[in-house]
Formats: C-alpha cells, structure tokens, sequence
C-alpha cells in the first residue's frame, strides 16, 4: 500500500495495537488508489480516442511509490 503514514498501522499512537484503525486506513488507502486508477484510466482512453485509437485488453498499472515493494512480491 501505497502510503505517507508509518510502515506499521497496526499500532495506535499510544503503541497498542488497533486492529480497527489497521482495517480503517489500509481500506481508505486501498479506496484512493482504486479511485486514482479509475481516473488515470479515463484520460488514457480520452487521450487515444483523441488521436484515434482505443485501449483494448488488460492495463497493468504500478504505484511507483509502491513500486519497489511490488517488485519484491513478483
């Protein structure tokens, strides 16, 4: 997950672990990325119909923040 918040959610700011707040963020992070897929997405299917073409099959997109971490998992 691509975040600017500490490596470990699990932990509440008084260092006990918070299972609720670790759901809460890792699916608010997970919500915005989706959120930013979708509108890379349209201006890329905006930008080829512009120049006449259309994205036809699968578009893999990485998080380059995130990026090295991906990497490790492939």
């Amino acid at each position: 997950m691509a975040s600017n918040r500490s490596p470990d959610v699990s932990y509440n700011g008084s260092g006990y672990f918070d299972r609720t707040a670790r759901d809460a963020i890792c699916r608010a992070d997970r919500d915005l990325l989706k959120l930013r897929e979708m509108q890379l997405m349209n201006h890329l299917q905006a930008i080829a119909e512009k120049h006449g073409f259309r994205i036809y099959g699968k578009v893999n997109l990485v998080d380059i923040r995130d990026d090295y971490n991906t990497a490790e998992r492939r």
